[in-house]
């Protein structure tokens, strides 16, 4: 009777001691605060510089009500305000977002909105505050810019 208490007590010690090992401690790997996908997230202003043949500067437009918000769950919106005064006071109930999903490949911004093919932009630079994406093709019908800019680069600032 003694030796079967001591196989149980053995057998036991056992399963305790593997089912504490170091595999159940570890914690989940978060990404690097640092990584490409940590500096997309969150909300940005958008400008656009449009660039003439040589990539000199013709014109710059800030999109003052329109913004983009990138979250962590790979989904994300573009906010628009239509109120005149959104700059300075933006109306809730003026606010028309259009929301999307976005991934990473490489410094390549994948994103999708509902009912439209996926669309690409290339990462020219990102830091925590600032992104800039390059060479965006100009549309010719669009009359936003002087007819000299044949390529765009987009800039999303930080707002929070």
């Amino acid at each position: 009777m003694k030796r079967i208490f001591l196989l149980v007590a053995l057998v036991t010690s056992l399963f305790a001691s593997s089912a504490c090992g170091k595999k159940d401690d570890t914690t989940p790997v978060q990404p690097s605060k640092d990584s490409l996908e940590q500096k997309l997230i969150g909300k940005w202003k958008i400008t656009d510089i449009g660039l003439d043949a040589n990539g000199k500067v013709v014109e710059t437009i800030e999109r003052e009500c329109q913004f983009v918000e990138y979250l962590a769950n790979h989904t994300g919106n573009m906010i628009a305000y239509d109120n005149s005064d959104c700059k300075n006071h933006p109306d809730e109930k003026e606010k028309n977002t259009k929301p999307f999903s976005w991934r990473l490949d490489g410094m390549k911004l994948y994103v999708t909105f509902e009912n439209t093919p996926e669309g690409f932009s290339s990462i020219k630079s990102i830091s925590n505050n600032k992104i800039i994406f390059e060479n965006v093709s100009r549309e010719p019908s669009d009359p936003r810019f002087d007819l000299k800019v044949v390529k765009i680069d987009v800039i999303f600032e930080r707002l929070n």
